[in-house]
């Protein structure tokens, strides 16, 4: 029993650690523009009117800061393989948005802070031909900072104008998991798969117009992702030359983008999966490579938007996409 004991004791490992963070935002607002097209497509025939000229000035400065610690707790099963459990706690300064349309709307947003629980294990076996490393965790968010769209009427009168913003959602958490693999089957063959999964979720956030969203998932977020890839790499006979065949597969969920107001639409963006391939031959200072991206050529889209701007009713939507198939090569020389 005293033996066991103090084996235990060698194999326990506890950490923790506390940081103070104190950040400054300066805020200039300078703004100076003419709008009249955004909802009548033609300049009127006497001309701009006065009260479609802009002029807002302001100067603000604001201090955020907040404290963040963490505890770990860790424990060798194996001289290979570990478990651990960690609290942690995170901090993001606030700030004043980028693109504010006038006084009223170049407000301060608040700090953003998480609570972060997770435990998992990691370690290699057979020798060390398979290393891995696994999690579950749950994440407390509070005054998570978005970023949206709001309608402003400027100082001049007119019509309302989209303006993008950030603001902070009262309460929201995610909770999930990551598993990665790493093996070589032979001296000459690595493997390597990740998969993840997050579950995320609004618990208190009402937009600009009150709607609530508590419930619905985080934008920008899927999911799912996957990741396979493995590399075969040997020595070309007398030559002291290496090559290397590489392929790669990755996918990534469904997810959501906007929150329904005029201005920020909601668009959902479809799933996707990329193959990428590659061969390289290394000498002792330089190589080699050719490639294939994207090698299906998928259509991948990985963002929307609606340009209300273009047409009167903003119908029309516009897309971020991924490049099509790409076939090169490359040369690297290290000097």
């Amino acid at each position: 029993d005293a033996w066991y004991t103090a084996f235990a004791l060698r194999c326990l490992e506890l950490t923790g650690g506390i940081r103070y963070s104190d950040e400054s935002a300066d805020g200039d607002l300078d703004l100076d523009f003419t709008l009249f097209s955004f909802f009548d497509q033609s300049i009127p025939p006497d001309g701009i009117p006065d009260d479609f000229h802009f002029v807002a000035q302001d100067r603000r400065k604001k201090s955020f800061d907040g404290t963040t610690w963490l505890a770990s707790l860790s424990y060798a099963l194996t001289p290979e393989v570990q478990t651990y459990a960690t609290i942690s706690t995170g901090f993001k300064a606030g700030g004043f948005p980028l693109a504010a349309a006038d006084t009223a709307s170049f407000q301060s947003y608040n700090n953003e802070k998480s609570t972060n629980h997770e435990i998992g294990v990691k370690g290699s076996l057979f020798g060390d031909t398979v290393r891995f490393d696994s999690s579950i965790f749950y994440i407390d968010i509070a005054d998570q900072q978005l970023t949206t769209a709001i309608m402003v009427t400027l100082p001049g009168g007119g019509p309302p104008v989209p303006v993008a913003t950030e603001a902070n959602a009262g309460q929201s958490h995610s909770q999930g998991f990551d598993l990665n693999f790493t093996a070589y089957p032979t001296a000459h063959l690595k493997l390597d798969a990740a998969i993840g999964y997050v579950d995320s979720q609004f618990d208190d956030y009402a937009d600009q117009t009150g709607f609530q969203h508590a419930g619905e998932e985080f934008r920008f977020t899927p999911k799912w992702t996957t990741r396979l890839s493995g590399e075969y790499t040997f020595e070309l006979s007398d030559t002291g030359l290496e090559l290397s065949l590489y392929g790669a597969y990755r996918f990534v969920d469904e997810y959501r983008q906007g929150f329904g107001v005029f201005a920020d639409p909601e668009f959902a963006i479809d799933s996707y999966n990329i193959v990428d391939v590659s061969t390289t031959l290394r000498g002792e200072s330089w190589q080699f490579q050719i490639f294939a991206d994207n090698v299906t050529d998928e259509y991948v889209e990985t963002r929307a938007w609606n340009a209300f701007f273009f047409l009167p009713d903003g119908s029309r939507a516009f897309s971020t996409v991924m490049p099509p198939r790409r076939v090169g090569a490359r040369l690297t020389v290290e000097f």
